[in-house]
């Protein structure tokens, strides 16, 4: 007596497949691609002890045509299955493939217990993988009970980063599901739309679709998925969209208003579609701005935070991801609003942390301050420091005690925050200052503060 399973593989659409036998597994396999298969199928013996069979069948050769046209006949059926390991590869055909066991006798009244598995996988390790998985369940009597947890699901939003319209929408799973997952995104005017999602190759959790963005504002994405053991999970989120033409200045919050991202006309130099939005990871809440790439002027990020995360508002830090790595961004922080600011060339992942080992003050001034010069009286160099609560057009001036202009140190843009400037000595043409009184002023936002101090030679 023999046992064994015959299946007809039409795995490619146009039914041209590669058939091989691993016999150290015990596993006839079906492909749809000779090198580098994207999808295989296999019928793996589970029984132990008995002697195996194999034969990777030509269809139109030795069923559907051959010499005598007759079909697959009960002898080809007994020859293929009793014949022991036969053809164990077969290339570019349409194939069929018979995995059998035997000869084995049954006596009256008894029993033999012969198993198959029919197993499917993306790459020839998960087959192998699924395969050795199967075996040890069936060899210790293990029973296989359906995980019927909820997948843990995420998904991204992933910018073209010159062609900002378009984004690929990428679903990865912690767990294996039915089918690919469900996704539609409502673009906050009246349209949703679902993406067609595939599977991206060599895995088993991960899948990809594309989408274009319309318009400007705030968009919803839906993800509806299935696990293998029939748990159902449905995750919603937003994130915000701005389109921005050449020269255009950019203001666009993420859709909870906790983070957003600035910039003046120069920094844009084409068309580009920005987008915001907020999520949690790794025990941290993520600022993401797209697209991902580098712009030829900064733009300022923005991210909120509750002061009982961040009781010391001076060594607050937003991070940019960088690969592996989280860089450390020049930060100011405006205490009284609860928020960091930085600005950067790139975007992408950014986020809030706070660096006890600090020993500055990242926290902007409350007030416009001119500190007294140090040293004073000096020579040949002396410090100037000041703070601005607002960004804008600053002058540092220095003057004779007669009124005379002697030296003008600062005449620029500058941020928000505490500064600092030092006078060498020289006037404007480079010739050093005499020795005597000398005054110098901080012109900003229609104020002005002035302070005097000495210059010995």
């Amino acid at each position: 007596m023999f046992g064994g399973l015959f299946f007809d593989w039409d795995i490619n659409e146009d039914a041209v497949d590669h058939a091989r036998f691993e016999q150290g597994r015990r596993l006839g396999i079906a492909q749809n691609s000779k090198n580098g298969a994207r999808l295989l199928a296999a019928t793996k013996i589970l029984t132990a002890d008995l002697n195996v069979g194999f034969h990777a069948i030509d269809n139109p050769g030795e069923i559907y045509g051959g010499d005598a046209g007759d079909g697959f006949t009960d002898q080809e059926k007994w020859q293929f299955l009793s014949s022991g390991i036969q053809r164990t590869s077969l290339d570019a055909t349409d194939i069929s493939t018979l995995t059998s066991v035997g000869p084995f006798a049954l006596a009256a009244g008894k029993n033999i217990e012969v198993a198959f598995a029919l197993i499917a996988g993306e790459s020839e390790s998960d087959l192998f993988g699924s395969a050795d998985i199967v075996q040890q369940l069936w060899d210790n009597d293990l029973v296989y009970l359906p995980d019927t947890t909820a997948a843990q699901t995420t998904t991204a939003v992933l910018q073209n980063p010159l062609l900002s319209k378009y984004a690929d929408i990428v679903v990865v799973t912690d767990k294996s599901l039915r089918t690919a997952p469900a996704v539609s995104i409502d673009n906050g005017g009246g349209d949703v739309t679902p993406v067609s999602m595939v599977s991206v190759p060599n895995t088993s959790a991960a899948f990809k679709g594309s989408y274009e963005f319309t318009r400007s504002g705030t968009y919803t994405i839906t993800t509806a998925s299935t696990t293998l053991g029939g748990a159902d999970t449905t995750q919603t989120r937003s994130f915000s969209v701005q389109n921005a033409s050449s020269g255009q200045s950019l203001l666009l919050y993420a859709p909870d208003n906790s983070a957003w991202l600035q910039s003046g006309g120069s920094t844009i130099e084409r068309e580009t579609w920005f987008l915001a939005e907020r999520y949690d990871r790794d025990g941290h809440r993520i600022a993401h701005f797209g697209p991902e790439r580098r712009f030829q002027q900064p733009l300022t990020v923005a991210i909120t935070f509750s002061p009982a995360q961040f009781p010391d508002a001076g060594k607050i830090f937003i991070y940019h991801k960088a690969g592996d790595d989280w860089q450390k961004l020049d930060t100011r922080v405006d205490a009284a609003r609860n928020t960091a600011f930085a600005t950067t060339s790139t975007l992408g992942e950014f986020r809030l942390g706070s660096d006890s080992n600090f020993s500055g003050d990242n926290s902007l001034p409350l007030v416009f301050m001119l500190e007294q010069n140090y040293p004073n009286p000096f020579n040949p160099e002396t410090s100037i420091r000041f703070s601005l609560p607002n960004s804008g057009q600053v002058r540092l001036e220095i003057f004779s005690l007669l009124g005379t202009p002697i030296r003008t140190l600062i005449s620029e843009t500058l941020p928000a925050g505490n500064h600092v400037r030092s006078w060498d000595g020289l006037n404007d043409s480079g010739a050093p200052a005499a020795s005597g009184v000398y005054f110098y002023r901080l012109s900003a936002a229609g104020q002005q503060l002035t302070r005097k101090m000495v210059l010995l030679r």
